[in-house]
């Protein structure tokens, strides 16, 4: 597996509140922090950044969570739109939604008016089960130190059909990897553009598949499947509270 480095998964915010069973941004389990929002500060960081390399990207997605949540999401919109005129003409830009309740909609209306770049993928969820779901709790380092280190990347799609990740800590392999680095708190994040390169994400995978559940389909999405580290996890998480340090 090589990772997409031309394409950004950008998680903006971990809010949500459908709680859909075995998500793989975990936000039913371990529910976001406002602190875990990405900043104005951040996007102008990564758009500068992505201007002084000349990095050339060719998608964003807008992720959550569900990224209507998100308090600044029509500044956020604004600069990706400045950024995109002077720079990158032919940037695609997708906001993945769950397309859920009337204030969703409401501001995805705003948004499509405000931004006609805009593309919007809608999942039109209603609910909290999920059948295609896969168990993203469900760790291969429980299975054994060797068959965790033989799993590693080995047939997985994330990072081929959505690219790198970025969040409120930084720059990741895939954006799974980012939402569980935010549980778990390793402090993995790749602090900058500059410092990302194939060889340091795939270096990232090591430390993120044993520890991801997407090998595992689910015949039975009606409950949440934890393996014992993510059990123990989760409730580190909930009783402790993680600072922000990217683009700070």
């Amino acid at each position: 597996m090589k990772p997409r480095l031309y394409w950004l998964e950008i998680d903006i915010t971990y809010a949500c509140g459908m709680d859909c069973l075995n998500c793989n941004r975990m936000t039913g389990i371990a529910p976001g922090r406002p602190e875990q929002d990405v900043t104005v500060a951040q996007i102008d960081r990564l758009i500068n950044d992505s201007v002084r390399l000349k990095y050339p990207w060719r998608k964003w997605f807008l992720v959550g969570g569900e990224p209507t949540t998100h308090p600044e999401l029509h500044e956020i919109l604004d600069r990706i739109r400045a950024y995109r005129t002077s720079h990158r003409p032919r940037l695609e830009v997708t906001l993945a939604t769950h397309g859920c309740g009337e204030y969703t909609q409401t501001i995805l209306d705003t948004v499509t008016s405000a931004f006609p770049f805009l593309t919007v993928l809608n999942s039109h969820k209603t609910g909290a089960v999920h059948n295609h779901f896969i168990a993203p709790c469900a760790a291969p380092v429980d299975r054994g130190e060797h068959w965790a280190s033989q799993h590693v990347y080995k047939g997985c799609h994330i990072s081929r059909e959505c690219g790198i990740g970025m969040n409120y800590h930084g720059f990741y392999p895939c954006a799974i990897a980012g939402a569980i680095d935010r549980i778990f708190a390793l402090d993995q994040g790749i602090a900058s553009l500059e410092q990302v390169s194939r060889a340091v994400l795939i270096e990232k995978y090591q430390v993120f598949c044993r520890l991801c559940g997407h090998y595992r389909p689910m015949r039975d999405n009606s409950h949440t499947l934890l393996s014992p580290v993510w059990q123990r996890a989760i409730e580190r998480y909930s009783a402790s509270k993680r600072e922000v340090s990217y683009a700070h």
